[in-house]
């Protein structure tokens, strides 16, 4: 791994399994966090499967498809920003973080009551204008969290994260059956989200060590302005990428093909989620810490690239040998429709998965435009994706188009933080190409019943590119 920089000095061998053991903690509580948040949300939504039709269930992913938009719009980059800066510990940063999340979200409420009535008729749903307008309370409540348990991450304390991220899921999931008795229909994820967005909010102040302040200050409202503009940008070009072709969808196809699509959308999104984030909250605090030292980032950086491109090939490789079983499981038999488009999902989103580690890299030195030069590729091919949907009418030549957005995006991610970081990319590159080459002969045996020896060349060629990891895994921990 070569001679340690003069910023990071070599520990000891008891400073190293000290270190070993407490990155293995945290790693249980990050990992553990994610885990239940994305079970709950999985099984959230195989009870919405299960009680609805699947007309009902396409308007649920309606508002989901809002409350997403919600999201990018608050993606300021607060969240971050309290664990990435070197004052994190300085209330009066935080205070001013507070002041900027709760204007955010007063200006996204008024955003939202401005286009319910537009979106519902967009959305091929005219009457529900009034269910889209009351979801302006969401931006509202989530104004009001508490940042702290994030800053304390820093520290390696991730039990208030645990908190946070665990404890709303898990109230949502004992809201349904009350709400389903009460109205028996698609009103009932109505109140399971707002019961989710107030158990947020308590769980973020249970969880601080430091009071909650509101501050003004100029120039921490300009660092942050500075900080999280690219990262909103990014959100809400990324919002048009995982919504786009499900908008598509309702638009050209209907309310039920999009309850199916949906299905398909969340089961393999939610997983992908589940990886990205749990990586983000363990890694990121790592990486910054280590972001003056550049060697060692490019070797944290390319061994990140393996372990993410190993994940989405299982990912798609299993979503090909048990995708029926899992989905006939989780949301029965009515939403077998969803199969055919299930494994061009996987892809998408493994390949997503990928270019998510050019963007930590560069996030651990404050470069946060990573994400969005990839996602104005990745934009370009939303667009394309719809003009295939209206000249094909098909469906998959519509994810065909999105899966080489996300290749594109990829190899524009890692040129990107060449560009702005000085990483070296070649070996990000190859390995987005070994997966999408990989993930193609996939396909082709699942979908289209070509032969098993296909895809010998594809795996070798994906072995040999993400060999670093195992060959460097020991060096890595140490």
């Amino acid at each position: 791994m070569g001679q340690p920089s003069p910023q990071t000095p070599r520990l000891s061998e008891s400073g190293k399994r000290s270190a070993a053991l407490r990155l293995a903690w945290s790693g249980a509580i990050v990992f553990s966090a994610s885990g239940i948040d994305m079970l709950a949300q999985l099984l959230r939504n195989a009870i919405f499967a299960r009680l609805l039709s699947v007309p009902d269930f396409g308007i649920v992913a309606t508002f989901s498809i809002l409350l997403t938009l919600m999201d990018a719009a608050l993606s300021s980059g607060v969240d971050q920003m309290a664990v990435q800066a070197r004052d994190a510990d300085d209330p009066k940063l935080q205070g001013s973080l507070h002041a900027i999340q709760l204007v955010l979200g007063a200006i996204t409420a008024l955003l939202l009551l401005a286009i319910a009535w537009p979106y519902s008729y967009a959305i091929g749903t005219p009457g529900l204008g009034w269910a889209y307008a009351s979801l302006a309370l969401v931006p509202l409540i989530r104004g009001l969290g508490h940042l702290d348990s994030l800053r304390l991450q820093r520290q390696g304390r991730y039990l208030p994260s645990m908190l946070r991220q665990t404890v709303p899921p898990i109230v949502a999931l004992i809201t349904i059956w009350p709400a389903y008795l009460l109205f028996g229909d698609f009103r009932l994820a109505l109140l399971t989200i707002y019961a989710q967005q107030l158990a947020l909010l308590l769980a973020t102040h249970l969880g601080a060590r430091q009071p909650y302040r509101l501050r003004y200050d100029r120039e921490n409202f300009r660092r942050a302005f500075a900080f999280g503009w690219p990262l909103m940008a990014n959100a809400l070009l990324l919002y048009v990428v995982f919504n786009g072709d499900r908008i598509i969808v309702s638009n050209r196809f209907g309310l039920q093909t999009l309850g199916w699509f949906s299905a398909g959308v969340m089961l393999t999104l939610l997983p992908i989620n589940f990886v990205a984030k749990s990586f983000q909250s363990l890694l990121l605090p790592v990486l910054a810490r280590h972001q003056d030292d550049l060697p060692r980032l490019q070797r944290l950086y390319d061994q990140m690239v393996s372990l993410f491109a190993i994940v989405a090939a299982g990912f798609v490789i299993g979503t090909a040998l048990a995708g029926r079983e899992v989905i006939t499981f989780v949301f029965g038999h009515k939403f077998e429709p969803a199969l055919p488009y299930l494994l061009l999902l996987a892809l998408m989103q493994g390949l997503r998965l990928i270019r998510i580690a050019a963007s930590l890299a560069a996030m651990s030195r404050a470069e946060t435009k990573n994400p969005l030069i990839a996602n104005i590729y990745r934009v370009l091919f939303v667009a394309l994706s719809l003009a295939v949907a209206v000249v094909t009418n098909s469906i998959y030549a519509m994810l065909a188009a999105g899966i080489a957005g996300e290749v594109v995006a990829g190899v524009a991610a890692a040129g990107q933080a060449s560009r702005s970081s000085g990483f070296a990319v070649r070996h990000s590159i190859m390995t987005t190409l070994a997966m999408a080459v990989l993930g193609g002969a996939v396909a082709a045996i699942s979908l289209m019943g070509w032969p098993l020896w296909i895809a010998l060349l594809p795996c070798a060629f994906f072995a040999w590119v993400v060999r670093d990891l195992v060959m460097n895994a020991r060096g890595l921990l140490n």
